[in-house]
């Protein structure tokens, strides 16, 4: 009895895995590309250019308060994607400012206001692409 119901678990394992390969594979079949990719035919670019978005971060930048304060400076780096359609997803912090949560939490929101960008174009397609920006938190 015993041995038959572990057959039967088994069988349900193997089903059950088999579909989801046929599903993905099925994903795969339809062209649907998921892949986030960092190197690209033409990068994924900020809608009116570099200068653009400084302006953009230029206008929208808080330094906080405490930072202010304390004297605090350094350089947040920020990770995420662009996406197909030219929106801004997957927002991670890769290096903040140890002693500036603050300045860490505003590298992050600035990021997460950010309009549409032009999506980045491998092999014809547009495709979803990383993206690094360091954000400097400097008194000068």
């Amino acid at each position: 009895m015993f041995e038959q119901s572990k057959k039967s678990m088994k069988l349900k394992s193997t089903t059950i895995l088999l579909l989801v390969l046929l599903f993905f594979s099925n994903i795969n079949a339809q062209g649907i590309d998921y892949n986030i990719y960092s190197v690209v035919d033409q990068e994924a670019e900020y809608i009116g250019g570099y200068a653009a978005m400084m302006a953009f971060i230029q206008k929208n930048f808080y330094y906080p308060q405490e930072a202010i304060e304390k004297n605090i400076q350094g350089k947040v780096t920020v990770k995420f994607v662009i996406e197909k359609n030219g929106s801004v997803s997957n927002i991670t912090m890769l290096r903040g400012i140890p002693e500036c949560q603050e300045c860490d939490d505003e590298a992050l929101r600035l990021v997460s206001k950010m309009t549409n960008w032009i999506p980045a174009i491998n092999a014809g397609k547009q495709v979803r692409q990383w993206f690094i920006l360091p954000i400097n938190f400097s008194m000068e």
